[in-house]
């Protein structure tokens, strides 16, 4: 049984990509100078703690990946959500660079990118992390 603070921090850690997921959405409306009223933040917030309820629900647990020897899961997780945030500065700059009308935006391009990336490494990570600690053991 797992001690009761360690218990919290793991369900903290749970959440973490919900709470980062809410903050690139509004990070982004800010970055293009749309400022979210009160009920959009509360309709944001709801919307996506009730997705992640939804979703915790639905899809069962799955093993956690072999680990290397000698590999420690947060360096496993780095390693991973680095790969996955190579990938959205790439599709998020160019997606930016293509989509974005430049007189919508108050920021730069590289700004907006590096928002893009910083937001996906910080959701990967705390995912992959979060499965990695609590998913049961393969036998």
């Amino acid at each position: 049984m797992p001690k009761p603070r360690a218990f919290t921090t793991l369900r903290l850690l749970g959440l973490l990509p919900v709470a980062i997921a809410i903050l690139w959405v509004a990070g982004m409306a800010h970055l293009r100078n749309y400022p979210l009223s009160g009920m959009e933040w509360a309709t944001l917030v709801a919307g996506g703690f009730a997705l992640h309820a939804i979703g915790t629900r639905m899809w069962p647990p799955r093993p956690a990946p072999k680990l290397p020897e000698g590999a420690t899961p947060g360096a496993v997780a780095a390693l991973a959500a680095a790969m996955v945030a190579v990938l959205a500065a790439i599709v998020g700059g160019g997606l930016e660079h293509w989509i974005t009308p430049a007189r919508d935006a108050t920021s730069s391009w590289a700004l907006r990118t590096l928002w893009h990336t910083a937001c996906v490494f910080a959701f990967s990570y705390c995912g992959f992390l979060h499965r990695l600690l609590t998913a049961p053991k393969r036998t």
